[in-house]
């Protein structure tokens, strides 16, 4: 299963693919009679059209049991506790599905979008201060979901973007 998201970059990655193979084609068929230049090419733009696949991928999962679930695969680099608040900070590597989960069963009320820079999120763990965590924290563009679940409790996902997203 794919995130629907993906199709918008996957099919035109195959399309402009294929043009290029087939304007290759035409240009040295043309200029050096060799009609099948272009798919020398091919097996780079078939490795970047996988790529691709499995980036956008989706597993289908089932959530067993009650409470509150991980929004995203990966691994947890920080947990931190301020006043009521216990923030879990989830990394994901190139690897790592990106699709964003909801961690409870409920509404979403709002989502905002912050505008900001795009830096390297490793580079938190170059220090040894948990407040050096927040260097990417405030300054990268990150978005911001506001849930509530059936009985009121409110809960707020934050998704940070790096350098690639």
């Amino acid at each position: 299963m794919f995130a629907k998201e993906g199709f918008y970059i996957i099919i035109p990655n195959i399309l402009i693919n294929l043009l290029i193979i087939f304007i290759l084609n035409f240009i040295w068929n043309s200029e050096w009679n060799d009609p099948y230049f272009g798919w020398n090419f091919s097996p780079w733009f078939f490795f970047s059209t996988i790529f691709l696949i499995f980036f956008f991928r989706n597993p289908a999962r089932k959530p067993e049991g009650i409470g509150i679930l991980a929004p995203a695969d990966g691994k947890i680099t920080l947990i931190k506790q301020e006043k009521d608040v216990i923030t879990f900070y989830i990394e994901l590597n190139v690897l790592n599905v990106h699709v964003q989960k909801s961690p409870i069963n409920g509404k979403v009320v709002n989502v905002n979008k912050i505008r900001g820079k795009h830096n390297h999120i490793f580079l938190i763990h170059d220090k040894a201060r948990d407040s050096d965590y927040c260097i990417p924290l405030t300054k990268n563009s990150r978005r911001i979901i506001e849930i509530v679940d059936d009985s009121g409790i409110k809960m707020s996902v934050v998704q940070i973007s790096g350098v690639f997203a």
